[in-house]
């Protein structure tokens, strides 16, 4: 199990947050720390206000690991503002340190203003096996404006090497589009949320995508939207 405490070793609004990996070793020894963030190497985020565990998510077999850090707006420093997300892959449970770590986070895409929060990682979902990976960015720019986005990432391997491809769902939507997301088991499929959908009226709308293999990206199907102003979309979901 993955838990996320973001507030973990505030004072007065300080401390970086911490994230802790538990296995449970059967009913004898029950359920031991596998993994802490404030101890990892290397390390991950350590300033005050880093947020750390802001969305935790784990593959099926536990195997694979994403939190994402997202501090409030007016941290300093401001290149620390923009959110991130750590994925960990371990080789087997019993590991005390990953054998991979991936720090990932909005690229160029807010790079133009870079002490404006993209709320990168405002939410993240695992495919079952853990090698897709979506994140919601609700405040992602285009030309200045809060527009939203989802970023979709696929691990491959190339023979010594490994890395996440990335793709980037955009609406041009506005209205926090990405602020919650979900990913089905095998990744095929994504939902993302628009809890502010309607021209500010907060009815709120989830839009749905599916993987096309022939273009590889992920291409509109429908949407559900709310009847009344009930931020559709603004809590969680799952697929």
């Amino acid at each position: 199990i993955v838990v996320g405490a973001p507030f973990y070793g505030q004072n007065t609004n300080t401390g970086p947050g911490i994230v802790w990996i538990y296995h449970y070793n059967g009913p004898t020894y029950g359920w031991t720390v596998l993994w802490q963030s404030d101890s990892s190497s290397p390390p991950v985020r350590t300033y005050d206000s880093a947020r750390n565990g802001t969305r935790v998510a784990i593959s099926d077999d536990g195997l694979v690991v994403a939190f994402s850090s997202l501090p409030p707006s007016g941290t300093t420093p401001y290149a620390n503002l923009r959110g991130q997300v750590e994925v960990l892959r371990f080789a087997d449970i019993s590991d005390l340190d990953p054998t991979d770590m991936y720090s990932l986070n909005a690229g160029d895409w807010n790079i133009a203003y870079p002490t404006i929060s993209d709320q990168f990682g405002t939410d993240l979902q695992l495919s079952a096996n853990g090698n897709t990976l979506i994140v919601g960015a609700n405040n992602l720019l285009q030309n200045g404006q809060e527009r939203g986005g989802a970023f979709i990432y696929t691990y491959v391997t190339a023979g010594a090497s490994s890395q996440y491809t990335e793709v980037v769902v955009r609406a041009d939507l506005g209205q926090n589009f990405g602020k919650t997301v979900a990913i089905s088991g095998d990744g095929s499929r994504i939902a993302i949320g628009l809890p502010n959908w309607q021209n500010g009226a907060n009815f709120g709308a989830i839009y749905l995508y599916h993987f096309d293999v022939s273009t590889s990206s992920f291409v509109f199907n429908t949407y559900i939207q709310s009847s009344g102003s009930e931020n559709l979309g603004a809590s969680a979901m799952s697929l």
